[in-house]
């Protein structure tokens, strides 16, 4: 049983050095590792790239947003439709979520958007997979705007 427990302690222990490892090399190359430590999607560990091509539904970005810097999904761009509908939200005709009282790790007060809204240039709409993230469904975190997009990120574990 020993045998075994040392095996997998050595297994963890060769993957987040692995980990390491691989992040300081892509550092270096200017490629840095972004870890997501909330539930808003799967992934955990992403490399990021400077976005210098044009960001698209469903890239994940990586945002600088009121201090902090969230992973993200795009859900939607300039020029889609935003509708709300009782407590779902549809963008350019996609189902994207719903709204709840509080999300998965935030204990604040949050108000959903509202309306039927057209996104503006220099905007997007972002979105976590997991149902209470805190994303563009709620006023206080709102649309993003690209000035506020670090870079792409791409995700590998």
């Amino acid at each position: 049983m020993l045998d075994i427990l040392c095996k997998i302690s050595f297994s963890i222990i060769g993957v987040v050095i692995f980990i390491l490892v691989l992040g300081g090399m892509l550092n270096l190359a200017g490629h840095p590792i972004y870890y997501n430590t909330t539930d808003s999607l799967p992934q955990k560990i992403f490399i990021a790239k400077k976005a210098y091509s044009e960001i698209g539904k469903g890239d994940y970005v990586i945002i600088g947003h009121k201090g902090e810097r969230h992973v993200k999904l795009v859900a939607g761009v300039a020029g889609d439709r935003v509708l709300v509908f009782k407590d779902l939200i549809f963008v350019a005709g996609e189902n994207v979520g719903q709204f709840y009282q509080e999300t998965e790790n935030l204990r604040m007060s949050i108000t959903p958007i509202e309306g039927d809204f057209i996104i503006p240039e220099g905007f997007l709409y972002v979105t976590g997979t997991h149902p209470k993230s805190y994303d563009s469904r709620y006023k206080e975190y709102g649309l993003v705007s690209l000035e506020d997009i670090i870079g792409i990120a791409c995700p590998i574990f």
